[in-house]
């Protein structure tokens, strides 16, 4: 039995209800496979009310880069780090 890694905080990422849903998904996937790491995802979908934390292949490293990148697309008042 493999160990599990263990997560360190947690990202919560709001999309908010202008944006795409699919195309908002898609983008921040891209962003955490960019920037692959120990912290999960969580994510809010404003429009439709679901809520989801990703598995631990899409935990991401939240430095700086990546928090600038989507706190731009989805506006930093929707990108909280937990630690």
């Amino acid at each position: 039995q493999r160990n599990m890694p263990t997560p360190q905080g947690l990202v919560k990422i709001r999309i908010p209800k202008e944006l795409d849903e699919e195309r908002s998904l898609n983008l921040v996937r891209e962003l955490i496979l960019s920037h692959k790491g120990m912290t999960p995802v969580m994510l809010y979908m404003e429009k439709s009310g679901s809520k989801f934390k990703t598995n631990k292949d899409l935990w991401v490293n939240p430095d700086e880069s990546f928090m600038n990148a989507v706190e731009q697309f989805v506006g930093k008042e929707n990108v909280k780090k937990e630690l």
